[in-house]
């Protein structure tokens, strides 16, 4: 943005959903909302990160719109800073070429700097960098998993809720993540059914539309 941003309300950015088309999605997808408790003069206030669900492929950290569900009331009416965030899913968020070229899984990676963000600024919204804790519903509880396990995240967050789903759940992880990716490119362009050309392969998705990309994962729901 050029000028001051109204974060007053919702930006109704959602990252794009696989089996939805709604206008609000963008690329331009990675935010995130503070929701801070009005009428408290208190700073060093707890904070909690919520990673919302959807299996990998939808969902978002609205409170309310497009795939948005998690109102902060309950949060504010007891000295709790709230954040959620949105991170990519799909084809965006999980293709992976098992090289340096697309080596995947940034939507976890959205998740860390999510919180990196958090330890790095949530002291102005009177809260404490010390006093983290990330939770999450479904695929948002298998993500909790997986930030626990990730030296990446390490020292972003002091504790931890899974709620419904774990990094061991069939659902939350893709063993022929590469040959998938290929699978879905050959959609958009036919060469990739031979080739395992990843610089190619990165060349071509950059010169396509998002939502070419979006629909070329429809074929496949599994994403992480």
């Amino acid at each position: 943005w050029a000028d001051v941003l109204d974060a007053s309300v919702d930006q109704k950015r959602i990252c794009f959903q696989l089996y939805s088309d709604y206008p609000e999605e963008t690329e331009d997808c990675l935010i995130l909302n503070v929701f801070v408790p009005q009428n408290i003069n208190a700073t060093n206030l707890p904070v909690m990160v919520f990673i919302h669900g959807g299996g990998f492929i939808s969902g978002s950290g609205l409170t309310s719109g497009p795939e948005g569900y998690y109102a902060p009331n309950f949060w504010m009416q007891n000295g709790v800073i709230l954040v959620t965030l949105n991170y990519r899913l799909g084809v965006f968020g999980f293709f992976s070429t098992g090289d340096d070229v697309i080596p995947g899984n940034n939507g976890l990676k959205d998740q860390v700097l999510a919180l990196k963000w958090v330890k790095r600024n949530i002291a102005a919204f009177g809260g404490d960098s010390d006093k983290v804790l990330i939770f999450g519903q479904s695929a948002g509880s298998a993500s909790v998993g997986y930030l626990l396990l990730s030296p990446s995240a390490s020292g972003l967050f002091r504790s931890a809720i899974l709620q419904s789903g774990t990094p061991l759940c069939p659902w939350a992880y893709q063993r022929n993540q590469t040959s998938i990716s290929y699978k879905t490119a050959s959609f958009i362009d036919s060469q990739f059914e031979t080739s395992r050309d990843s610089s190619k392969l990165l060349e071509v998705l950059q010169s396509v539309e998002a939502r070419t990309i979006d629909a070329a994962g429809l074929s496949f729901a599994n994403w992480v």
